[in-house]
């Protein structure tokens, strides 16, 4: 039984030097091999997660049921899960901005990125996210609540 307790200290001990020592938002870098660079990208928190989903929802009607559903708009969802945790390349930069003639990132990442290169970016922001036990993205992308309180 004195074992038994010791370990339990052990443990705890091992998780609280785990969660005090262990970085707080992870960063990566991403090859983009068509531009033969890496974007360096972060981990979201769920709060922004949530945020970034509501923005990204439109209504829709559900004629079989008579009322109204939401959607969510997967590539404004990627491309705002790009935008926020971006930090390199910087996608608010002024050449960028006046190349593609808006005062909007997301417009640059939408015109710049193709379709596969937006949704492999947004995957690994969710997996860096915390999101990697092997969960389909999908269902990721499709299981915040939108009635959640976002603070």
């Amino acid at each position: 039984m004195n074992n038994e307790k010791e370990l339990d200290r052990q443990n705890e001990k091992d998780i609280l030097e785990s969660l005090l020592n262990t970085e707080e938002i992870p960063i990566k870098n991403v090859l983009m091999k068509r531009f033969g660079v890496s974007f360096k990208i972060k981990g979201l928190e769920t709060k922004v997660v949530n945020r970034i989903r509501k923005r990204c929802e439109f209504p829709v009607k559900n004629k079989r049921l008579g009322k109204i559903d939401k959607e969510l708009d997967s590539d404004k969802f990627n491309a705002s899960l790009i935008k926020e945790a971006c930090l390199e390349p910087k996608w608010d930069h002024l050449k960028l901005l006046e190349k593609y003639s808006t005062h909007d990132p997301i417009d640059v990442i939408q015109q710049r990125l193709l379709a596969g290169e937006m949704s492999r970016l947004g995957d690994e922001i969710l997996t860096l996210s915390g999101f990697d036990d092997g969960t389909d993205i999908e269902e990721i992308k499709n299981s915040f609540d939108p009635e959640e309180k976002l603070d």
